[in-house]
């Protein structure tokens, strides 16, 4: 998505086709929004990757110990 979008600003050179600074403003704007959508998803996918490895290893961590309380998950 971020792609075409940064796509179809580079074909109307940045803005500089459109006729009015209105047209122009709208279409920062949404490659802003696109952007802006992109790195917030790539966050959460990086949150949701160390949550997963953390709560691996401690698992891990507690089985080696002996610990491991099966009724926590309950």
């Amino acid at each position: 998505m971020e792609s075409s979008v940064d796509d179809n600003i580079v074909t109307l050179k940045y803005g500089d086709d459109l006729k009015t600074a209105q047209f122009k403003k709208q279409l920062l704007s949404a490659q802003s929004s696109t952007f802006g959508n992109a790195f917030v998803e790539t966050m959460v996918c990086i949150k949701e990757i160390r949550k997963g490895g953390s709560d691996a290893y401690v698992n891990k961590v507690n089985c080696d110990n002996l610990v491991y309380d099966l009724s926590c998950g309950n």
